[in-house]
């Protein structure tokens, strides 16, 4: 690599020679642009070479770490001085200068590249990095107290001579080797402090490099893959010394993942140019994207500009300038709770953001627990936000014990802090394509005439602090639009037509839709039904994305759609039989966006604000009985989105209880008879074990948000 970087520096050389030396300064030739990525090349390898040898450097510090003092002299006195090879001579000698060459480089790269603003931040990005590893290698024990102090200094607490030990070393040589110690120990002592004191320089150095390579990514809004790197490498920097700041960084770094995933899926759904305008210009926004040898060019920025204005979607994949202040600007009630894995996935120790970020905080969490917040139920207990990877997304997280507190109100999910804090922007509902009458819309109409009889009683609901309204007045929805499924002689039309009029004083006159038993609603027509509604009720068989392409879902404009509720997930032999005819001719691309998680992103993508859906399949009884509390808890209680999914999770672990409960009883008489039989009392007590039905049922998205 080195003289890889030796003959491009003869080959710019040449090329310059060619110009008059008033001429070459400001030109960008491609031999110089190659010249840098080369020496970015050289640096990067350097530094994964660096990291090798401190990952060996660090593991043998803490091995020697927690050994007993007496156990280091002994090895000490009995160590031979190994014969090396060439090679692994060769590898010391290298691993001295590795910071050094990679500094040189990247100190070069930087200076040369002051016209070109990615090149500039990803060299500081691998500048900040060097210089943490560089620390790691002045004092290899100190970064990992950044993450494990307690129980390093439990390890070095371990580690002492007992007294015992002491006794038996204190022999006849005791008052000569008294007075050795102390001038051993002091010189170990001194050149311990000054190695610490270096890397915590250098530590501070690296932070503030790449306090400057975030900047100028969040700034210019440059790509994702330098922000997140540099956003890894400042977490290693702060670690638990400093949570504000880590918590800061640990949620770009998120938001940085996020964006990625969102993009992948986005393209994955618009892979045709010929379903949209949106698929059209994405397509057309890969095929210009800049290869190395290139710089953008203008019609790529005009192709951006198009994708902005055309749709919401797309602001999506971009990260916002302001992030590492959005914290300050959610509402107070909310608590955030990150979990995030690297690339490699390093059990990296979640962060929970600390309460000392938003001053106000305290004061009103005090004033709950002084029992000062009473009104209506949307106002009580707290809400905890689950800001979570796509892996561990795939797991009941709702499950975990520290969220069955009783103090919690709430426990949603959501993809990112900057997903998050763009839902809870309200935005005008901007005109666009989809908003135009399309043929064969009329059939979500028919229950307008009928309505303007009734007389409806007002909703007189007093919107509490931080939440959001819906507007009970413009729902639809959709109730198993192929009339396949039906439990207890009773099918969903039948159902939700009760549910209907049970609600029909007040939330649900206005109500419009499609009943399978009466028309299952064609594309255009569902379509229609999701672009103009408050929010939107989908109730039937199989998975909701089969009713809908993908492709048109991402190109819709769904900000005027507040919160999605989705009952799928179920099946029957009718619907086995329908479904299977047409998921042979789907790809397997396709078949994957159907699943839960790219549908709320797809609906995310939208404009969604709010998504209640299953995680996995579910049952007919379950299904009906979750779409029977969630209308009660949003429509007559009054219940927050957040607030009406913890309700329904609740209720299930409680009824799991109840019913463990009474088996328990019948299983204390017939272990009784088992005790008097054997003698043997194993197994006395029974065992609680909650459904995982319970935590089926989740939402994405906004906790907030209440039918008025």
């Amino acid at each position: 690599m080195q003289q890889a970087v030796s003959v491009q520096e003869h080959v710019v050389l040449n090329a310059q020679s060619l110009f008059p030396s008033q001429e070459c300064q400001p030109l960008s030739l491609p031999a110089t642009r190659r010249l840098l990525r080369v020496r970015l090349a050289l640096a990067e390898l350097s530094l994964a070479m660096l990291e090798q040898v401190c990952a060996e450097e660090n593991r043998l510090a803490l091995a020697q770490d927690r050994k007993a003092s007496v156990e280091r002299t002994v090895e000490e006195f009995v160590r031979i001085t190994p014969d090396l090879g060439s090679v692994e001579q060769e590898w010391i000698t290298t691993g001295r200068t590795l910071g050094q060459v990679a500094l040189s480089q990247l100190a070069t790269v930087n200076f040369l590249s002051l016209d070109c603003l990615e090149t500039r931040a990803s060299s500081l990005s691998l500048m900040g990095k060097c210089l943490r590893l560089l620390a790691m290698q002045r004092d290899p024990l100190y970064p990992f107290t950044l993450w494990d102090g307690h129980n390093l200094e439990e390890d070095r607490s371990e580690s002492k001579a007992s007294p015992e030990e002491e006794e038996e070393l204190t022999g006849e040589n005791g008052r000569e080797s008294s007075r050795t110690e102390p001038r051993q120990y002091a010189a170990k002592y001194a050149e311990l402090q000054r190695r610490r004191r270096s890397a915590q320089q250098l530590l501070a150095q690296a932070s503030e490099t790449l306090a400057q390579a975030v900047s100028l990514c969040l700034q210019h809004k440059l790509p994702s893959s330098i922000l997140s790197e540099a956003c890894l490498n400042m977490l290693e920097c702060h670690g638990q010394f400093d949570p504000c700041a880590t918590g800061q960084y640990l949620a770009l770094l998120q938001s940085c993942s996020c964006t990625a995933m969102m993009a992948d899926i986005l393209r994955s759904a618009c892979t045709d140019a010929r379903v949209s305008q949106l698929s059209a210009l994405l397509n057309l926004h890969s095929n210009l994207l800049p290869s190395q040898e290139e710089t953008p060019t203008s019609l790529l920025k005009g192709v951006e500009d198009s994708l902005n204005g055309l749709s919401k979607t797309y602001s999506h994949l971009t990260i916002n300038p302001s992030h590492l202040s959005l914290l300050g600007e959610l509402p107070s009630n909310l608590k955030i709770l990150l979990l995030q894995h690297t690339q490699d996935r390093h059990q990296t120790p979640s962060i929970s953001i600390p309460e000392s970020i938003r001053p106000k905080e305290k004061e009103e969490k005090a004033g709950l627990d002084k029992g000062l917040a009473v009104g209506s139920p949307a106002e009580l207990g707290e809400y905890v936000v689950l800001l979570a990877d796509w892996m561990l997304m795939e797991l009941p997280l709702e499950a975990l014990a520290i969220l069955q507190e009783e103090g919690l109100s709430s426990v949603s999910r959501d993809f990112s802090l900057q997903l998050l804090h763009t839902r809870l922007q309200r935005e005008e509902p901007v005109e666009s394509d989809n908003k135009k009458e399309t043929k064969g819309g009329k059939g979500a109409k028919g229950k307008v005439d009928q309505s303007k009889a009734i007389k409806m009683v007002p909703v007189s609901r007093v919107l509490p602090p931080n939440t959001l309204p819906v507007d009970t007045h413009n729902f639809k929805y959709i109730i198993d639009p192929y009339n396949e499924e039906e439990y207890e002689g009773s099918s969903l039309t039948e159902r939700m037509k009760r549910t209907l009029e049970a609600y029909s004083q007040q939330f649900t006159p206005l109500w419009e839709g499609f009943l399978g038993s009466e028309h299952t609603p064609s594309l255009a027509e569902l379509e229609q039904l999701l672009t103009n509604c408050s929010a939107f009720i989908f109730h039937g068989m199989e998975r909701f994305l089969a009713n809908i392409p993908p492709s048109k879902l991402a190109a819709l404009n769904l900000s005027e759609c507040q919160m999605a509720v989705l009952f799928d997930l179920v099946q029957n032999s009718a619907s086995m039989l329908r479904q299977s005819k047409l998921d042979v001719q789907k790809s397997d691309g396709h078949l994957a966006l159907e699943r839960p998680l790219e549908t709320v992103l797809l609906l995310t993508l939208s404009g969604v604000r709010c998504v209640l859906l299953n995680q996995w399949h579910s049952s007919p009884q379950r299904n009906i009985n979750n779409m029977d509390s969630v209308m009660e808890n949003l429509l007559r209680v009054g219940l927050t989105s957040g607030q009406t999914v913890h309700a329904l999770r609740k209720g299930e672990v409680q009824r799991t209880e109840k019913d463990t409960n009474t088996a328990g009883s019948v299983d204390a008489i017939c272990h009784e008879d088992s005790v008097n039989r054997d003698g043997n009392a194993h197994d006395a007590q029974p065992r609680l074990t909650t459904s995982p039905s319970a935590f089926n049922c989740v939402v994405y998205g906004l906790p907030n948000l209440v039918i008025t």
